[in-house]
């Protein structure tokens, strides 16, 4: 359930929380606040205010007021919307471990919620885990195959660990899917930049298990593009 239907408002405070909605997404943070802060003064377990008005103040960079606001609602109602905006706070203040744990709890709220998975990834990769970081996105992927974040996010993480050619891989992914994808290009340049400066494996199995992995994913790209192109793929001769 949306987290603005937990508590359903009526009359001039569910006018005000319209109003203080259409100004949150027009960025306009602080007349949003005022409209949240009226609604809380009649509805005291609007939890859709709480969320809305700690969402405004984290835009404008007040994390810990933010974080309150959150924590607020969450003594009205557990919701995987507020674990997850909790963790974003979290992970703001550079408390990775912190955030993790928010993250999980959101998961478990909701296991079947994409974004949750790299956001975990993108914690985990933080706190120098990378082989759960990989299984978190690998999870993300499970549950939406064509998600550009999900790519760009692994990407960052090949990068990290110098596997260039995977992360040039993930980027030009990321960017098929979604060719505005903010820091995508940028990435995919510093990726293709590394790779000319390194020389290539001199351990042969090193090199194998890379060149298996490009064929794998050269065939994921490949299907990819047939789903996102609305193509099917040829029947063999």
């Amino acid at each position: 359930m949306h987290i603005i239907k937990l508590c359903p408002l009526n009359g001039i405070s569910l006018s005000l929380f319209k109003k203080g909605l259409s100004d949150y997404k027009k960025a306009q943070y602080q007349s949003a606040i005022l409209y949240f802060e009226s609604v809380l003064i009649n509805e005291r377990c609007a939890i859709a205010a709480y969320y809305y008005r700690g969402k405004a103040y984290a835009h404008l960079g007040q994390y810990k007021i933010a974080f309150d606001n959150y924590i607020k609602a969450m003594r009205i109602q557990k919701h995987q919307s507020l674990w997850n905006a909790c963790a974003n706070i979290q992970y703001k203040l550079k408390n990775y471990q912190g955030a993790l744990e928010y993250y999980n709890r959101a998961i478990a709220m909701n296991p079947k919620e994409c974004s949750y998975y790299i956001n975990k990834g993108d914690t985990l990769r933080k706190l120098g885990n990378y082989n759960q970081a990989l299984e978190a996105y690998k999870h993300a992927l499970a549950l939406k195959r064509d998600c550009a974040e999900t790519y760009q996010s692994r990407g960052s993480l090949y990068l990290e660990t110098k596997a260039y050619e995977l992360a040039i891989c993930d980027y030009h992914t990321a960017l098929k899917l979604n060719p505005n994808l903010n820091g995508a290009q940028q990435n995919l340049a510093k990726a293709k930049v590394q790779l000319r400066r390194l020389d290539k494996p001199k351990n042969p199995h090193i090199q194998d298990e890379i060149s298996l992995l490009l064929q794998k994913y050269r065939h994921e790209n490949t299907l990819i593009k047939q789903r996102y192109l609305g193509l099917t793929p040829k029947e063999p001769g």
